[in-house]
């Protein structure tokens, strides 16, 4: 398995949405076979609902935070695919977001079937309505 995290940051410029991230996994090769993961998605399940709940939850964003929300891929090898069940999908994102501390985080998941699966995760910077930073990390959450 691949993981790969690609910070987004709007940094003074508010014009610029949580629409470029959300629209990219959106708009991924995907079928209504696929599914979805809601973390603290507090408006609704539409794309613009998804953004809304970001952009809410940003808004309790410590200003010394400079990256806005984390889009993380977990990628699985082609000849994984036959082997990988839906229930095994869902347990492996609800124990990455427990290990990097994205558990209680604004976080919205797509799954993509393709030539391999891979999941799209976007995860708020900061705890849901909270000043504080999620991202503390595997070592220390272990470690504690």
């Amino acid at each position: 398995m691949l993981i790969k995290q690609i910070p987004f940051y709007r940094s003074n410029n508010k014009s610029v949405t949580f629409f470029k991230p959300i629209n990219y996994v959106n708009k991924g090769v995907f079928d209504e076979n696929d599914f979805a993961i809601f973390g603290n998605i507090s408006t609704g399940f539409d794309q613009q609902s998804i953004i809304d709940s970001f952009e809410q939850n940003n808004a309790f964003k410590d200003s010394r935070m400079q990256t806005d929300v984390q889009h993380i891929l977990l990628s699985f090898n082609e000849f994984d695919k036959a082997n990988i069940t839906h229930e095994m999908l869902v347990d492996l994102t609800d124990k990455f977001l427990e290990i990097r501390g994205y558990d209680d985080c604004v976080v919205w998941d797509r799954v993509h079937y393709g030539k391999n699966i891979h999941l799209h995760l976007i995860c708020s910077q900061n705890y849901y309505r909270s000043s504080k930073s999620c991202n503390i990390g595997a070592k220390k959450r272990y470690m504690e």
